[in-house]
């Protein structure tokens, strides 16, 4: 049955205003889970959230120089045109890690326990961790290891043969339980050494991820104190007991959680 009046025949008094209104009404709901939120506690953090400082640019400088993240926090003037900009913003907010130093300079190194020596051990071992962090790949003599337990795929193991910031980005997912960057410029993943009261084994106690507090606990065992020891080449090209020691643990970093 067809009714006697059609929609598209009755008249629309609604301004350009009021449609835009509602728009933003309907996007406000479906983004942010409320018809009006401009109010609401979780709008003020997510506004506040914008002046965190990243590197040398916060989101405050931003906001003064584009209306982009004006866009974003006041959506009473945003419109469905600048939907293009938020690839912009997306691109500021880029937290991946682009280079090794980028996680390196916020390793710090910590003693628990320690004895004599064990300063001298803790300087080693950022030595070799940061020579594996530059390194590229994965260690080759780990390939049948890793492909063995399906850890990684023959074709994952070829694929990151040449990625220079593989390692890098193991370090921070152990660490931070994220393959991103956190937000805050301050972070830190802490390395937290115990020298005294180790077991003497013929097998290195292995490394204690703990991510709620973005720490890894180092045990001086006999084992890694003589991996330690081993002589470092002058260059990233050849391995020691050391790199498959570390590495494997760094990507098979579920069994090593705390």
């Amino acid at each position: 049955m067809v009714p006697a009046i059609q929609p598209n025949l009755i008249s629309n008094t609604r301004t350009l205003a009021e449609h835009e209104g509602w728009i933003i009404t309907a996007f406000a709901t479906i983004l942010l889970g409320h018809p009006v939120p401009w109010d609401l506690p979780e709008y003020v953090g997510l506004c506040t959230g914008f002046h965190l400082m990243l590197g040398s640019i916060s989101f405050a400088q931003v906001r003064r120089q584009t209306q982009i993240i004006g866009i974003v926090l006041n959506l009473k003037t945003w419109t469905i045109k600048s939907l293009i900009e938020s690839a912009f913003l997306a691109t500021i907010y880029d937290r991946r890690v682009h280079t090794v130093d980028e996680v390196v300079k916020h390793l710090c190194f910590n003693t628990v326990s320690c004895t004599s020596t064990t300063p001298y051990y803790i300087k080693l071992f950022r030595l070799r961790l940061e020579r594996c962090m530059n390194g590229v790949g994965h260690p080759l003599e780990l390939q049948s290891c890793l492909e063995a337990l399906g850890t990684v795929s023959e074709q994952e193991f070829i694929a990151s043969a040449n990625d220079p910031l593989l390692c890098a980005n193991l370090v921070l997912l152990c660490g931070t339980d994220s393959d991103l960057r956190p937000t805050q410029d301050d972070w830190t993943i802490s390395f937290k050494f115990f020298g005294k009261h180790t077991r003497d084994s013929d097998i290195a106690r292995p490394l204690t991820f703990r991510t709620c507090f973005q720490s890894i606990d180092v045990h001086l065992d006999r084992e890694l104190k003589e991996m330690l020891l081993e002589p470092v080449a002058n260059d990233s090209s050849g391995t020691s007991k050391f790199d498959p020691w570390l590495h494997n643990q760094l990507v098979n970093r579920d069994h090593n959680t705390g």
